[in-house]
């Protein structure tokens, strides 16, 4: 009974387990799978209760086991797996509650609209019953005047729309002044009969009046014949259709026909409210215009206006001017997408499509019931006299408006129907639509994994170098580090972390050190065992577990201590127990304590004397032995491997020994425990000098590398050789000598011999010198200097002697070396050597020649060569900068020898061998605009010991001869100015003489064009149109000849151009040209505008426009800023000027820059007075181009002279002008007030 209880309470305690949702709940470790570990599931907890408070069934499924991974990539990717799935979710249980969400939003709005249908619908049955009741009560007048005969309600509504927005899309928009005067372009009615003139004065009057002061805001347009226009209204705000709103409507214009008009074209003016619509002015033709009518909802969707009520009123009939046929005016309209609907008692019927008066309805005396003024308004109660009403049968609107004999004509389009007490028809509203609740039952699950921890045994030395599998000494510091891979993300709590470690024997632990290198465990050991035990402290259990959203950081244990046994291999590893379940071993690591291997060196022949820091002798061989014992407990293959030392050569090798470039290689097996032993020879070079032979071996055993001990031995140092300029104490070895410098020789020999000894010293004379003297005993005979000293082991003497470099040297290099016998060596001393200087030099060619031109005169454009030559006296080789900077007056041109031009400095890098010489050279090109300047160039050169500037090099250039132009009689040149037809000139030629030498010069100069020529000074001759002097001229002196030459009379714009030719014998130049321009007078015209012939001097009338134009050419000879400026005539009105001209004050004015010879025609328009009567127009211009002022020719025009005005008393006369004045004015007056069709 206990178990069966026992059971079911397991049972229980399972389910409510499962049933838990919290994915971070801890799981105890798997002995063999390792940590149990979960994935953050805060997210996926927070959707699940949102979902669940938004009312979405959710219900939780099996934790998955997603199984084991053993490294923190796996882990991460596991981990990703999980929290992909638990994403998913996430959006499962989102997507449900959106779901809920939107259907509870959709919900509540449809109880709102519900709420709403059910108000409208009962306001419908209200609206209802009054429309059929209102219908009832037009059934019982629909005989009487101004109802309908067929009585029906409107379910359009289309009365104002006053904010509405017009756009007309490809279509040109006019500015105001600009609308009428393009109607006065098109030249309406431009007949010559009095009808023309008073039909087109009345026309354009009306026309002008309104663009000046339009009735409303809108657009000025041109309707043109079978070119749609359409404009589309936005922004609508008032309207609808059966009760839907009019969010858009558009209408589409096509002017159909002009009539007789003459025209493609007439001008319309387009309301910006919607039902005032459009202006347009017929000019008396008869003009047919054809509108489409398209509404649109708020979604852009096309109206079906099928039951609408147009509203086609004011159609006038017999409204004209008598005296232009005004009985037959007329306004119809042509409606094709309906039923027109009469209203009883209209003077407006349907003749199939057409709708129109049949008789006149303007004046009771012509037919009308009524007068115009009693019916012709929208607030007369008998606006239903002109109207007719529009049915639409099509779901498009269309019709045609026409008009003849009216001079302007208003057209609205709206919904005001004008038949009496016609209802708006109520549109039942539409029921809305309940939605359906969506289906949102959600499961979801948590999932876990298992991470095995992976450790790791690694083993160090004092240095934190890593030792595993290498030899050590005895007694070395060998610690271990025990690690373990970290605690991943989501992990399960760490109740109990142990390292255990066994130590190998002979490995002495230093307990203490290990407790402070490991402070957060409880370290204890058992030395009986060797066992070492590291426990978790508690607050590292803490830390562990404080943050489990983290991975959690496994501190090392650390073990320190020695090993105390040569020879022996200390092998150990270590185990970890997590929550005293999981356990997981590490790898195992190895030391060695081995024997190193011994290096000795020997005298060749006694190999049981080691002479390791011993002196041993040029020439002399030694034996080198390498003895190697292997300690690593089995048979190996060692490597030995020995660089012979430097100052030595290889004489041979034993066991096998390989030498390859100096070094000598053995590769031998070698028992466990067993020793091996090789050698090799090598002889100390014959000019070794002091240095100390150091030589040690490497072993490779295949576990471990070695080093052995280094072994050294000194050698003797040979005497050493001085140079110094006398009186110094700096070396000067390498260093330039100049000729007549002193000299000291100093020769240093220190006794390394281990022996008391006698040394000869002697040293020959450097060639190029002469013996000064010599110290310390020496003795000169027949250029050598000798002495002979006794000197103590390991002591040094100091010898000297003093020599001259002789006068005449002259880069040659003077070298010196002693020799020097103890008894025991020969020895050489180091040479010293010292250059003697040869100067670089500088010279210059023509390029492509090799004959010098230094001192030379160089021509403007001629191309140079400089050359510079350096030899190297240094007595070594060396690194040479030669750098040179350009000229003046010249510019670069190339350079050889790898010579870079940077910032005006030519440089050259070059080697030199010592004694050999180097040539470098540049091409430059001299500047065309040189005058008379000296070019002149030197180079520096640095050697690395010396520096050296060349000679310099120089070049005189030539003096050009100068022209000049001047008006005869003056000093100022006028090079580049204006001269007149009929204008005397005076040219000079200016010659200077710079060739160094006396010059017979021949100066030639043919005489401009467009000239005559006058006389010429100085024995110049005349021939042929040019002028010749033939004249002696002196070094450096100048010479100047003149001539005179006359503008000819026909001149007209050309430019006068000159320029000489000199001849001094050894150079031919052309002199600078001068120019002088002569004037190309403005000219003006006058036209009848729009026509291409000059009326000048002819009659022009009252009203008329005429065209100015003033064309200019320039004639300067450069680039000039022209103004012009033109007076508009007395007697005209400004109209409009072209080319950015600028009216101001009465005064046109223009400018622009123009080229040397461009030309530029200008216009402007005026018109002339109405009242003019016998007055000349006259108008001349004013041309500034920066250099001159010209004033245009004038051109006239005479005005006919009017009869004179009628006497005050002559009552027949002003009987006349008041008809012809009322008439006017009664003809304009309907028309300001009517036009207003289907509004």
């Amino acid at each position: 009974m206990r178990k069966k209880i026992i059971k079911k309470v397991v049972a229980i305690l399972t389910v409510v387990t499962l049933l838990i949702p919290n994915a971070t709940q801890a799981y105890a470790a798997d002995p063999v799978r390792g940590v149990k570990t979960n994935v953050d599931s805060s997210r996926l907890d927070k959707a699940v209760e949102e979902a669940k408070k938004a009312g979405v069934q959710v219900t939780q499924g099996n934790t998955e086991d997603k199984g084991t991974v053993d490294s923190k990539a796996a882990a991460d990717a596991k981990r990703a797996e999980i929290t992909a799935d638990y994403e998913r979710q996430i959006r499962e249980l989102n997507e449900a509650r959106a779901k809920l969400d939107d259907y509870n939003a959709k919900k509540a709005e449809y109880d709102k609209k519900k709420k709403q249908y059910d108000k409208d619908l009962a306001q419908y049955e209200i609206d209802k019953k009054k429309y059929e009741k209102a219908l009832e009560e037009l059934e019982k007048h629909k005989h009487d005047e101004g109802y309908l005969k067929n009585p029906t309600g409107q379910p359009l509504f289309f009365e104002s729309e006053p904010d509405a927005v017009l756009n007309v899309p490809s279509w040109k928009e006019l500015k105001q002044g600009e609308f009428y005067n393009y109607a006065l372009a098109l030249q309406y009615l431009n007949g010559s009969d009095n009808a023309s003139k008073k039909k087109r004065e009345l026309a354009y009057g009306l026309l002008e009046k309104f663009d000046k002061n339009p009735d409303g805001k809108g657009k000025r347009v041109y309707l043109k014949k079978d070119r749609p226009l359409v404009a589309s209204y936005t922004n609508l705000k008032r309207s609808y259709m059966n009760g839907k709103k009019i969010s858009r409507i558009e209408y589409k214009y096509t002017l159909k026909s002009t009539g007789n008009l003459g025209k493609d074209e007439i001008p319309a003016f387009l309301y910006s409210d919607p039902t005032i619509t459009l202006k347009y002015w017929p000019f008396f033709g008869n003009v047919k215009i054809n509108m489409e009518v398209k509404m649109y909802d708020d979604q852009g969707k096309e109206i079906d206006t099928t039951g609408a009520l147009l509203d086609f009123q004011s159609l006038n009939r017999g409204h004209g001017w008598k005296e232009f046929n005004g009985i037959d005016a007329i306004e119809k309209v042509s409606y094709r997408t309906g039923t027109p609907l009469e209203i009883n008692g209209s003077s407006v019927k349907a003749h199939g499509n057409d709708l129109y008066a049949d008789g006149s309805n303007y004046t009771k005396k012509d037919g009308s019931k009524y007068e115009s003024g009693q019916w012709d308004s929208e607030k007369s109660p008998l606006n239903w006299y002109g109207a007719i009403v529009g049915k639409q049968t099509q779901s498009n609107i269309d019709f045609d408006i026409e008009s003849n004999y009216c001079a302007g004509v208003w057209f609205a389009f709206d919904s005001k129907v004008k038949p009496k007490d016609i209802p708006l028809k109520p549109t039942p509203p539409v029921p809305p639509v309940e939605p359906k609740k969506p289906d949102t039952k959600v499961t979801y699950h948590y999932s876990v994994f298992y991470v095995k921890s992976k450790v790791e045994k690694k083993v160090y030395d004092a240095q934190g170098q890593d030792i595993n599998e290498k030899v050590v000494k005895k007694d070395s510091a060998v610690d271990f580090t025990l690690n373990a891979s970290d605690f991943p993300k989501g992990h399960e709590d760490i109740d109990s972390l142990v390292f255990k470690d066994t130590l190998p024997e002979d490995y002495a632990l230093d307990l203490d050190k290990t407790k402070a290198k490991s402070p957060d465990y409880d370290v204890s050991y058992d030395q009986n065992t060797r066992l070492l035990t590291f426990t978790a402290k508690a607050s590292l259990l803490a830390e562990i577990n404080k943050d489990k959203t983290k991975e959690a950081k496994v501190p090392s244990p650390m073990i320190t201590g020695k090993v105390t046994k040569e020879g022996k291999t200390y092998e150990n590893k270590f185990e970890l127990k997590i929550n005293n379940k999981y356990k997981v071993e590490s790898n195992p690591v190895r030391v060695y304590t081995p024997t190193e291997p011994v290096k000795k060196v020997f005298k060749e022949g006694d190999t049981t004397t080691n002479i390791d820091g011993k002196r041993v002798e040029a020439g002399q061989v030694l034996e080198y032995a390498i003895t190697y014992k292997n300690t690593t407990g089995k048979k190996v293959t060692a490597t030995i491997t020995d660089r012979i030392p430097d100052f030595t050569e290889f004489v041979s090798a034993d066991n096998g020994g390989v030498n390859n470039n100096g070094t000598i290689t053995w590769t031998k097996e070698v028992e466990k425990d067993k020793s091996l032993t090789v050698t090799f020879k090598v002889r100390v070079k014959k000019d070794v000098n002091g240095e100390v032979l150091k030589n040690k071996a490497k072993v490779n055993d295949g576990k471990n590398d070695y080093d052995t001990n280094e072994v050294t031995n000194p050698t003797p140092t040979k005497p050493k050789k001085e140079v110094f300029k006398s009186g110094t104490t700096t070396n000067i070895d390498g260093k330039r000598v100049e000729p007549g410098d002193e000299l000291t020789y100093k020769i240093t020999y220190t006794n390394t011999t281990g022996d008391n000894v006698k040394a000869t010293i002697t040293d020959k004379l450097p060639d190029f010198t002469e013996f000064v003297s010599a110290e310390d005993g020496g003795s000169h005979s027949n250029g050598i200097v000798k002495w002979t000293k006794d000197v103590d082991k390991g002591k040094s003497i100091t010898v000297t002697f003093k020599v001259r470099v002789k006068k005449d040297v002259n880069g040659e290099i003077i070298k010196n070396k002693a020799k020097v016998n103890d008894g025991k060596n020969d020895y050489d001393t180091n040479e010293v050597t010292n250059p003697t200087p040869t100067g670089p030099k500088k010279d210059v060619f023509k390029s492509g020649t090799t004959i010098s031109i230094d001192g030379k005169r160089v021509e403007a454009g001629q191309e140079l060569t400089y050359a510079i030559d350096y030899k190297n006296t240094t007595g070594k080789d060396v690194d040479v900068t030669i750098s040179d900077t350009i000229p003046a007056h010249t510019k670069f041109v190339s350079a050889d020898n790898g010579g870079r031009e940077i910032g005006g400095v030519v440089v050259w890098s070059l080697k030199v061998k010592s004694g050999k010489s180097v040539r470098v050279t540049f091409n430059v090109k001299v500047d065309e605009k040189v005058n008379g300047e000296i070019i002149k160039n030197k180079a520096k050169v640095f050697d690395g010991k010396n520096n050296y500037d060349t000679n310099e090099v120089t070049n005189p250039t030539p003096t050009k001869p100068k022209k000049e132009v001047f008006k005869s009689g003056t000093t100022t040149n006028i090079d580049g100015k204006r001269v007149e037809a009929g204008q005397e000139l005076t040219y000079s030629i200016t010659y200077k003489n710079t060739t160094g030498e006396k010059v017979t010069a021949k100066i030639t100069d043919k005489i401009p064009q467009f000239t005559e020529f006058v006389s010429a000074d100085n024995g110049g001759t005349f021939k042929d149109g040019t002028v010749t002097w033939v004249k002696e001229v002196e070094k450096d002196k100048s010479l100047t000849v003149t001539l005179k030459v006359r503008v000819k009379k026909d001149v007209n714009g050309e430019i006068i151009k000159n320029k000489a030719k000199v001849n001094d014998g050894k150079n031919e130049y052309d002199t600078n040209e001068v120019t002088n321009p002569t004037p190309t007078k403005p000219k003006k015209e006058v036209f009848k505008s729009g026509t291409t012939t000059n009326i000048d001097g002819k009659k022009v009338k009252a009203g008329e426009e005429l065209t100015y134009k003033i064309t200019y050419k320039n004639t300067t000879g450069k680039e000039a800023d022209v103004t012009i400026t033109d007076k508009v005539p007395k007697y005209t009105k400004f109209i409009s000027a072209d080319n950015g001209g600028v009216y101001k004050g009465g005064v046109i004015k223009w400018r622009k820059t123009l080229k040397e010879g461009e030309s530029w025609t200008v216009s402007f328009k005026v018109k002339v007075d109405e009242k003019v009567s016998g007055e000349v127009i006259k108008n001349v211009a004013k041309v500034r181009d920066g250099e001159n002022e010209f004033t245009t020719n004038e051109v006239t025009n005479p005005t006919p002279v009017k009869p004179k005005k009628p006497k005050t008393g002559d009552d027949t006369n002003m009987m006349m002008l008041f008809m012809l004045l009322l008439g006017s004015f009664g003809a304009a007056v309907p028309v300001a007030r009517r036009r207003r069709k289907n509004k």
